[in-house]
C-alpha cells in the first residue's frame, strides 16, 4: 500500500511540476500583455486622443484570469495566506494531522470552486455571452481560468495530502520497529 502510494505521489508530483511550469511561464506572459495594453492605452489617449475600449476592460480580465491561475501553484508552495500561530505551537505530528485536514478542507472548496465555475462557463457557453467592447469576446474563455485554477488546486492540495498521510503513515510504522 506504501509503494503504490508513493508511486502516486510520485508521479502526482511530476504532473503538478508540469502544470506549476506552464502557470509560471503563462502568468510573466499575460502580465506583460497587461502592461502592454495599459502602456497603448495611455499612449492613443496622449497622442491621438481617442480611447479604445476593449484596452481597459481586457486588462482586469487577464488579471482575474492570472490570479485564479496561480490558486494551486501557490497553495503548494506556501506562498499563499496563511495563519500558522496553531501550527507554529505544535509538534511535528500534530502539525502534519493539522495539515492533513486543512488539506481535505482545501480538496472540498477547490471542489465547490470547480463545480460552480463549471457551471458558470456552461451557462456563459449557453447564453453566449459576450464582453461589451468593440472585440466581443466570448465570456466563457475568460471563466475557464476559474476552471483550470480550481483543478490545479485540486490536484495541488491531494498531492499535499498524499504527503501528510504518507508521513504520518511512516512515522507510525517507524515508531512501531523502535518499540
Amino acid at each position: 500500500m506504501g509503494l503504490l502510494m508513493n508511486r502516486a505521489l510520485a508521479g502526482l508530483r511530476k504532473f503538478n511540476g508540469g502544470l506549476d511550469a506552464v502557470a509560471k511561464i503563462a502568468a510573466p506572459c499575460m502580465l506583460g500583455l497587461i502592461f502592454l495594453f495599459v502602456f497603448t492605452e495611455i499612449m492613443t489617449r496622449a497622442i491621438v486622443h481617442y480611447s479604445f475600449a476593449w484596452m481597459s476592460e481586457f486588462p482586469p480580465m487577464i488579471l482575474t484570469f492570472v490570479a485564479f491561475l496561480f490558486l494551486g501553484v501557490l497553495y503548494k508552495s506556501k506562498r499563499h495566506i496563511t495563519v500558522d500561530f496553531v501550527s507554529a505551537r505544535l509538534g511535528e505530528r500534530p502539525r502534519k494531522m493539522l495539515s492533513l485536514f486543512i488539506n481535505m478542507l482545501v480538496i472540498y472548496g477547490s471542489y465547490m470552486i470547480l463545480r460552480g465555475a463549471i457551471g458558470l462557463m456552461v451557462s456563459f457557453y449557453v447564453t453566449g455571452f459576450m464582453s461589451f467592447t468593440e472585440f466581443r469576446v466570448p465570456m466563457w474563455i475568460f471563466s475557464t481560468s476559474l476552471v483550470i485554477g480550481a483543478v490545479l488546486l485540486l490536484l495541488c492540495s491531494i498531492e499535499l495530502m498524499v504527503a501528510d498521510t504518507l508521513w504520518l503513515i511512516s512515522s507510525k510504522r517507524e515508531r512501531a520497529s523502535k518499540e
